[in-house]
């Protein structure tokens, strides 16, 4: 299987760009060799794609699920203050050093996640292959994953983690990883509690 920023790079040229006409977002899966667009939001709301699509997983459970998954979205892109580490206003688009962007955001079943901002005006590509998305749309695909490959994505989460502290990794990465934990949490006790009554 492929690295989650190998899958970055094969869907850079397999899945077209959206149009930047507001904000845009879809939701797309990779079966074998080939991304599929997922469901497309009718209401621009990512979130509700994103549920709407976990509880779809849910009701075939037992069968065959994609070998990754991606959002693509396109909004306002603002740069994060790196003493705080927090963005100085409510939101991207209200920050005076605002671009457009499209994210690219891919999670595989081993809970690998690689990213890529495309800037628009001037043209600027940054990836980050490491994992560290952060922020609603980060958490929101997670939760879905978990809908999605299950203990097998729970497992491996929990896994890099208690690989990364084993190693020495770095702190931030370490931090991020306890956020992914803490923020699927929740779902994995229902989950946990729906199955002791089988």
């Amino acid at each position: 299987m492929k690295t989650a920023s190998q899958l970055l790079d094969d869907m850079g040229t397999a899945v077209p760009m959206p149009k930047d006409e507001g904000t845009t977002a879809q939701l797309w899966e990779l079966w074998g060799k080939e991304w599929v667009e997922g469901l497309t939001p009718n209401d621009d709301d990512i979130y509700m794609t994103m549920n709407r699509h976990a509880q779809n997983h849910r009701r075939l459970a037992d069968k065959v699920k994609p070998d990754a998954m991606a959002i693509v979205c396109t909004g306002w892109g603002a740069p994060i203050n790196p003493e705080t580490g927090t963005l100085d206003a409510d939101a991207p688009s209200l920050h005076p050093q605002r671009r457009r962007v499209t994210l690219f955001t891919v999670v595989t079943p081993s809970a690998h996640v690689a990213s890529r901002i495309v800037f628009t005006d001037p043209d600027e590509t940054t990836d980050d292959p490491t994992g560290g998305a952060t922020g609603a749309l980060a958490d929101g695909l997670d939760a879905c994953a978990v809908a999605v490959w299950g203990s097998e994505f729970t497992s491996s989460l929990v896994m890099q983690y208690a690989t990364g502290k084993a190693d020495g990794a770095d702190p931030a990465t370490l931090t991020r990883l306890i956020d992914r934990v803490a923020n699927i949490a929740p779902q994995v006790r229902e989950a946990l509690e729906e199955g002791e009554g089988e």
